[in-house]
Order: structure tokens, then C-alpha cells, then sequence
């Protein structure tokens, strides 16, 4: 019991991982049949590289709902992670070094679209950033920095993880209690 009781801040800060706001820094190149989108994650506070992150890079359609979730053409938020607008391009983000993700887009034509980085990397709990941007870019890079909203996990989600790392000491516990009753009962036949 002792032991879990020392592990306690460990397991919690595992829980909170998510629990600070994130700075990306999203750079998008037209390149020959596409958009070439990098995003570099890492930590407001920490300043350390967001690792394993599960993102989506999107491209959508400005209307009246999605105007309304953004201020001064900026959209940071969390909730949802469906957006209240069509998205004409989409792509997974892979992580090619730590903290930095890639992926192509199709080009949808020119136009003006909201570009969005989607972080769904804790189940519950959707982040997002993004920025109203006009196609095609100019010659240069269109790098932008947006800040993910911290979130935590959702209580119900927080009950079934920590539930789940308790099941493996209570069988732990179980195991322990019955060995020491076993020995306990070898002791008393032994000494008669």
C-alpha cells in the first residue's frame, strides 16, 4: 500500500498530461500538387515537445458557425472535434521527430478556407487551433503559432484510468494477502 501511495504524483501527472496549454507552430508550403503542412508542438509551460500527439490537419469552408467559434480570425478551443462547417481537405499529421508532425493536403483551389490543427490524443477530449487563410499562399511559407486550450480529462474518463492501473494492485494485494495466509497456516502446523 505504501508503495502505490509513493507512485500517487507519478500516475497523476500521467492523468494531466494535457493539462497546459500548447503552442503550435503550423508552416504551409504549396508544393507541386498540394500543401506541404508541418506542425511543431511543445508545451506553454513546460516549453517541452508535445511527443505522440494524435492530430488531423483540416481545411474548411468559413461560414456564419465557424466565424462565430473564432475571434479576430483565430480559433482556439476545445470540445467538439467536429467542426460546425464542411471541410473540403483533411490529413492525418504523422510525427517525423519529437514534437513535430508532417502531412499533405490536396489543394482545394483558391479561395479563402480555416486552416485547423485537431489534437484528439486523450479520449474525451478534442483541442483545437487554427486561422483564416487565403489560397494559394504567397511564394513564402504561411507559418502560424495558435494555442491549444489546456484540457482535462473528463471525470468519467479519469475514474475508468485510474480504475483501471487499481485492478492490477488489488490482484497484487489479493496475491500477497493469500501467500502471507498460506505461511501463517504452515507455521501453525509446523510448531505442533
Amino acid at each position: 500500500m505504501r508503495r502505490l501511495f509513493f507512485l500517487a504524483p507519478f500516475l497523476l501527472t500521467v492523468v494531466l498530461a494535457h493539462a497546459e496549454p500548447v503552442q503550435a507552430v503550423t508552416t504551409l508550403t504549396q508544393v507541386p500538387g498540394g500543401l506541404d503542412v508541418k506542425v511543431a508542438l511543445v508545451g506553454e509551460t513546460s516549453t517541452l515537445p508535445i511527443r505522440g500527439a494524435s492530430l488531423e490537419i483540416l481545411l474548411a469552408k468559413p461560414n456564419a458557425r465557424l466565424r462565430a467559434w473564432m475571434k479576430d480570425g483565430q480559433l482556439s478551443r476545445t470540445g467538439s472535434a467536429k467542426l460546425p462547417a464542411t471541410v473540403v481537405a483533411q490529413a492525418e499529421l504523422k510525427e517525423t521527430q519529437p514534437g513535430t508532425y508532417r502531412a499533405r493536403l490536396a489543394d482545394p483551389g483558391p479561395g479563402r478556407y480555416v486552416l485547423v490543427v485537431l489534437d484528439t490524443t486523450f479520449k474525451g477530449e478534442a483541442t483545437m487551433t487554427g486561422r483564416l487563410i487565403e489560397l494559394p499562399p504567397n511564394p513564402n511559407p504561411l507559418i502560424y503559432t495558435g494555442i491549444m486550450p489546456k484540457t482535462t480529462t473528463p471525470s468519467r474518463y479519469l475514474f475508468y484510468a485510474l480504475a483501471g492501473l487499481a485492478v492490477p494492485a488489488l490482484i497484487g494485494l489479493v496475491f500477497a494477502l493469500l501467500s502471507r495466509a498460506e505461511q501463517r497456516g504452515g507455521e501453525d502446523g509446523s510448531g505442533a
